[in-house]
Parts: C-alpha cells; sequence; structure tokens
C-alpha cells in the first residue's frame, strides 16, 4: 500500500481545498488508534479521520460507519477543550515525511485567540498524533513516549515538539545527490536498482519507486549500474513526480471488484485493473471502508468461530464418553448366558469352586467353556450378579441410544454453522450467524423472550430473513442460495412448493432455490447453473464432479424439532457438475 509522504502531499492539497477555514464541532474516537473530526466547512460537514494504528496508519474524508468507544481517553478530552468550535486555518506536510499538519485556531476560557497544531506522524508503529500549542510545545498525545522508551526522541506533555530523527537518506527530488548515489555504484557489480533506491531515499513507497523505475526504463527490474543516460532518465522521471499536478487517482480491483490498492495515478507496473476515482480521498476512501469492513467482518468471525468451537469440543467429548460406555455395554448378552449356565448348572458347583466347567448350549453345536465364579459367594448369588450387570448394561444402552443420536446431530449442526461461518460474505451474515446460535441456546440472551408472532412480524420476518440471500438472475430464473442455516430455513419455509430445491447430496453445503412461478421444470441450463453455485457453496467448493440433488420443494420437509437447515426430501435427481 503506498500510503507514502508523495500520497500524503496530495491528500493534503485536497483536505486544504476542503476543510480551510472550516469549523470543528465535534471529536469522537471510533477506537484507541483513531480520532475522527466533524467539520462543517463550504455548506458541508466533512468527516476527517485520523487512523493511527500501526499496519494501516492514514488520513481521509470519510462519510463511513461512525462507531465510537463506549470510554471516553484523556486525550480526546483534551482535544474537545482546545478544539471543539475552533477554525482550520491551513494543512499541510512537512516535506518528504509522512506527517500532516493542521493548524487551527480556536479561543480558550478567557476569550483569548489561540493557535493549535495537529501533528498526525503516520510511520508504522510509531505512529503517534499530537496537539502542539502555539509555543511549539506538546499539548498533549496520542502515545506518551518516556525517556526509558526512547533516547533519542521523547513525547511527553510540556516538552518541546521535535520531528522524528532524521535518517540518513536522499530525498528523491534532490537532483544532484540522486545522481551521485546513482554515480558511485561500483560498474563491476550488478546490484538490484529498486533495493538501492528503497534504501536510500525518503518519503517514498517500494510501490512508487518501482513504478518510477517503470516509467523510465519500461521494466521494474533494472540493474546498476547505469550509464549517463539512465542516470538521467532516473532523476528525470523523480523530477516529473516533483512537479506532477494532473492526477489520474484510481483504485485497483481483482475479478471480483474487490479494492486491492490506491494510487494517485495507475501503476502500469503492478499489471491491475484500475478503476478511477474524481480525487485521491475518494480511491483512499474506497480502499480503507473496505479494509475495515473486512477487518470487522474477521473479529466479528473469530469470535463466533470460537464460540462454536468450543460447544463442538465438549460436544465431541460428550460423544466420545458416550461411545465408551456403549462400548462397555456391547457384551450383556455374555452376562445373561453366564447367569443362565450358572443357574443350569448350580448342583456341579461345590464350596469353594474357582471355576465352573460346562457346556455352552446357546451356540451350536455346544462347545465346553469355563465361567469363573467368585468363591466367597455362593453359586446363586453368583448368578445374580451376571444378572444384575445385564440388567444394568441393558438400562445403560436404551439411556445411550437417544443420547447418542442427540449428540451426532449436535455435532453435525454446530459443523453446519462453521461452514456458514466459511461461506458468509457480509457482516449480515455474520448477525444471522450469531442470532441463529443465540437462539439454539449456545449464548445466554436474558432479553430473548419469545412472542407468538402476528402476521406482520411473520411477514417482516420472511423480508429480513431472505435479504441476506445471494442472488443470481439467470436466463430469466431467479436464483437464491443460503449461506447460513437461517438463511437456509427461511428457503424452505417461506418459498413456493412448486419452486426447484437444490442441495449437495453427500456433503453439507447450503440450500438453492430456482423461483419457478411458470411451475414447469426449468431449462437444464438453469438447473445446471443453480447446481454449480450450490456445489461453490457446499464443503466440496475444492472438488469436482460433486453430486447436487434436486426436486421440487414441495417434497422437501423439516422434520419436527429438527436443527435449522435440517431436512429430508424424496423425488430428486442428481446432477454431477463442478463448483462455479
Amino acid at each position: 500500500m503506498p500510503f507514502d509522504a508523495l500520497h500524503l502531499n496530495i491528500l493534503s492539497k485536497e483536505f486544504a481545498t476542503s476543510l480551510t477555514g472550516g469549523r470543528i464541532d465535534r471529536i469522537t474516537t471510533p477506537n484507541f488508534y483513531s480520532v475522527r473530526f466533524a467539520i462543517y466547512s463550504n455548506k458541508k460537514t466533512y468527516g476527517l479521520l485520523l487512523n493511527l494504528t500501526p499496519n494501516t496508519a492514514h488520513a481521509r474524508l470519510t462519510n463511513g460507519a461512525r462507531d465510537e468507544l463506549a470510554t471516553v481517553s484523556v486525550f480526546l478530552t483534551h482535544l474537545k477543550k482546545h478544539l471543539i468550535g475552533g477554525v482550520i486555518d491551513d494543512v499541510g506536510v512537512v516535506e518528504n515525511e509522512r506527517i500532516l499538519r493542521i493548524n487551527v485556531k480556536s479561543y480558550n476560557e478567557v476569550k483569548q485567540l489561540r493557535t493549535f497544531t495537529l501533528v498526525a506522524e503516520f510511520m508504522g508503529k510509531h505512529s503517534n498524533l499530537m496537539l502542539v500549542n502555539d509555543e511549539g510545545k506538546i499539548s498533549e498525545s496520542l502515545k506518551h513516549i518516556p525517556l526509558d522508551m526512547s533516547s533519542k526522541r521523547q513525547v511527553l506533555p510540556g516538552l518541546s515538539y521535535r520531528l522524528p530523527p532524521a535518517q540518513d537518506k536522499i530525498s528523491p527530488f534532490d537532483s544532484r545527490n540522486l545522481s551521485e548515489l546513482l554515480f558511485n555504484y561500483d560498474s563491476n557489480t550488478k546490484i538490484d536498482l529498486v533495493s538501492v533506491l528503497q534504501k536510500n531515499l525518503c518519503g517514498l513507497a517500494p510501490k512508487t519507486i518501482k513504478e518510477v523505475i517503470f516509467r523510465a526504463f519500461g521494466n521494474a527490474e533494472q540493474k546498476l549500474p547505469l550509464d549517463n543516460r539512465g542516470v538521467e532518465l532516473v532523476v528525470g522521471e523523480f523530477k516529473k513526480l516533483e512537479i506532477f499536478t494532473v492526477y489520474s487517482p484510481c483504485i485497483s480491483v481483482d475479478t471480483s471488484g474487490k479494492c486491492l490498492d490506491f494510487y494517485f495515478s495507475p501503476y502500469k507496473h503492478t499489471g491491475e485493473v484500475f478503476d478511477y476515482r474524481s480525487t485521491l480521498n475518494e480511491a483512499v476512501d474506497c480502499y480503507y471502508c473496505q479494509c475495515e469492513a473486512s477487518e470487522k467482518k474477521a473479529t466479528k468471525s473469530r469470535a463466533i468461530e470460537q464460540s462454536v468451537k468450543i460447544a463442538l469440543v465438549k460436544a465431541q467429548k460428550r460423544l466420545s464418553i458416550l461411545l465408551e460406555r456403549e462400548l462397555a455395554s456391547q457384551n450383556l448378552d455374555e452376562d445373561r448366558i453366564m447367569g443362565e449356565l450358572i443357574t443350569a448348572n448350580i448342583y456341579k458347583i461345590k464350596r469353594g469352586d474357582c471355576v465352573l466347567e460346562c457346556d455352552n448350549y446357546y451356540v451350536d453345536p455346544p462347545i465346553a467353556m469355563k465361567i469363573k465364579l467368585d468363591e466367597t459367594m455362593p453359586p446363586a448369588k453368583c448368578a445374580d450378579k451376571f444378572f444384575r450387570s445385564y440388567q444394568k448394561k441393558k438400562k445403560s444402552l436404551e439411556i445411550l441410544v437417544p443420547q447418542l443420536e442427540q449428540a451426532n446431530k449436535e455435532i453435525e449442526y454446530l459443523e453446519s454453522v462453521l461452514h456458514g461461518l466459511k461461506v458468509a460474505e457480509t457482516l449480515d451474515d455474520l448477525g444471522e450467524i450469531a442470532i441463529e446460535f443465540s437462539e439454539s441456546g449456545y449464548i445466554k440472551d436474558a432479553t430473548n423472550k419469545k412472542a407468538k408472532p402476528t402476521k406482520s412480524k411473520i411477514k417482516t420476518e420472511k423480508e429480513e430473513r431472505l435479504a441476506g440471500v445471494k442472488r443470481t438472475e439467470f436466463n430469466g430464473y431467479t436464483i437464491l442460495t443460503g449461506k447460513n442455516n437461517l438463511q437456509n430455513d427461511a428457503l424452505v419455509r417461506f418459498c413456493a412448493p412448486n419452486d426447484l430445491w437444490l442441495h449437495p447430496q453427500e456433503f453439507r453445503g447450503s440450500h438453492t432455490i430456482i423461483l419457478n412461478p411458470k411451475k414447469s421444470l426449468p431449462p437444464d441450463k438453469v438447473i445446471k447453473k443453480a447446481a454449480q453455485i450450490t456445489a461453490m457453496y457446499s464443503k466440496a467448493k475444492s472438488g469436482e464432479n460433486i453430486p447436487v440433488d434436486y426436486t421440487y420443494l414441495k417434497f422437501v420437509m423439516r422434520p419436527r424439532g429438527a436443527a435449522l437447515g435440517k431436512v429430508l426430501y424424496t423425488n430428486q435427481k442428481t446432477l454431477f457438475v463442478s463448483p462455479e
């Protein structure tokens, strides 16, 4: 991601155009590392977000989600005290540095006009946000850096603000020093030009340097040493960057339309597909909004997945214990036979005998066998001991059979929830899975009191449950695919009896419905398309020739008391397809 000094410089000019003269009306913190300013300027309210998160530090104007921390930090309180009602006087950057400066004029408690500078340093793990007063001293900062954390530079209230320690690097727009750098390499060695420039130039991202080399030579794999013409080409391209005033802001996208990166101008060396925007800020906002949505989705997915996996481990452990008990009770008939043989041959047993030798007439032909006895007990009690063991094991099996069935159903259900998490595409999909998991009793919710639904509520529920399903229009037919158990259940409950229903035959997966108002079998190519989508949202999406069953929805039934998404069906046909 090229959020370097070059891109920040262009953004600051866009910020200056929109925000200069604007009034700060509100300040909030979406999270610990971010501060959001609501600024009224040019009869419009802008949302300026300064994000100091180590991996994604950036600044942008956005109208995206306005999340706010429940707790108020000392830094936020300080910003509100000094900046609320203030007017933005100027927006600029430190040359060749990823440091944004925003000058704000505001009145203090005694109506004295003061000037504060909001300094945002976007430097990876060293990113920080500081409020500097008109005396050049740090009034407050997002992160405090005392002496024991850094001996080179301290950031504490009351200290004078100093720029980060200078690195031994040259400006990419310093033609003389850049030429000397390129000429000074030994002509007998071949060194990658991009690596040398990354090591010695300040303020530019690796992608930006690669693009400069690509524009100079037609490829980014150039080696040192360079001849005079090569040096002139490199220096000339960097000089163009400095005086460049006409931009073509864009984002790069993949085949699904997902945003991959943003650029002030297309970076041709990447070979990516570009989608153009009117301003660089629009491109930056598009990219980071998508990143934040993905991060929220990942965080929520991890939280749900952890709960599901804990429940799954408990269910599997319970199943293992039940299987052990079942295995221990499997020999119940042997105990009954032993007891009956002792009873039949009790006349042979003498006081103090440890073993009874007799014929087992329960097999054909009878075979001789030995039964171990307890010499301290009378023969009748030995037989009774075997009969009691038989009865105990018999009762255990009667209890274990439904428990084993329930444990297997629970494991199957939890695995279906995990599959739903894998195919979830939006935060709404995850929200539905969370609701389902709560309604299933795995998460206690005291406020979740069930009431008898009215007709209007049923209609609303239908619209809500079907709102998140994947919709595909193909050849005049609408194909609906559920991505979790709630959506699968909604498809079975709310679609028409003559709609066509599809499901992977041997694998866990999603339910798919072909809406069929004509009430006749849809064309083969429509059924094949729906089967391919069904296979794609199944556990076997990486395989080929996946069997997919299809039948009319009127032949699909959800058993009473079954888990969400669990159905029985008849009159099906099978189609073998590869996932789309």
